[in-house]
């Protein structure tokens, strides 16, 4: 080991860990994990600037596709998440998840709901999205996303948008989204260009949604 990775390693055995070996230790520090991931990556990671590739209609039900489907359904669950992209697990292919539930809208006011013109729908996988733009009237709102994690801003949206795309099986499908489900789309289909939403943001805007947090108990969390 060089200097500077004996010091990085030394720094991690410190953390608390179950009891290993120091040779179990420094093999899991050193293990590299692969797209694609079962967590979302964050600014900063090329894969979020990237272009993303289609995928090929003949490749939709091949064993590979199904299992990223898969892996980007369920991080996007497991994070409580409306949506998720492909490029946020690691690979960029173009491809993202949406699913609104009732659990997602508990917590928000029903004026609130009102207002952004929320409702649920089940779960979507669009592959290879083509988006086209049904009413260009620009709504500015608030917007987040867990690979800015914890940060918001205001974002301006289409109020109505078309996606045409096909499913998980290969077949067609369409998605008209107005509202809030138009912003959902429209978001996500940012990430297949590698354009997050700092980059549209006003970014007079940006919160970090803990800053009131950090403040009553005088210090960050990392």
């Amino acid at each position: 080991m060089n200097t500077q990775i004996t010091r990085q390693f030394h720094l991690y055995i410190s953390k608390p860990t179950r009891k290993r070996t120091l040779l179990e230790q420094y093999r899991h520090w050193r293990a590299v994990k692969k797209p694609p991931y079962k967590h979302v990556v964050q600014i900063g990671d090329p894969v979020l600037r990237m272009v993303c590739k289609e995928i090929p209609r003949n490749e939709i039900t091949s064993s590979k596709v199904q299992s990223l489907v898969q892996r980007l359904t369920n991080v996007m669950r497991r994070k409580g998440l409306t949506s998720l992209s492909a490029p946020q697990i690691g690979v960029p292919l173009r491809m993202f998840t949406a699913e609104q539930m009732d659990h997602h809208l508990k917590s928000i006011p029903q004026e609130e709901i009102n207002k952004l013109g929320m409702a649920p729908f089940e779960l979507k996988v669009l592959i290879n999205p083509k988006l086209q733009i049904v009413d260009e009237t620009l709504i500015e709102e608030g917007e987040m996303c867990y690979s800015v994690h914890n940060y918001h801003a205001v974002v301006k949206r289409h109020k109505a948008v078309q996606i045409d795309a096909f499913n998980a099986k290969g077949e067609p499908c369409k998605w008209f989204a107005q509202d809030w489900q138009a912003r959902i789309a429209q978001h996500e289909f940012d990430h297949m260009d590698g354009v997050l939403f700092v980059d549209r943001m006003d970014s007079r805007t940006l919160t970090d949604s803990m800053w009131k947090m950090y403040n009553d108990q005088g210090k960050l969390y990392w």
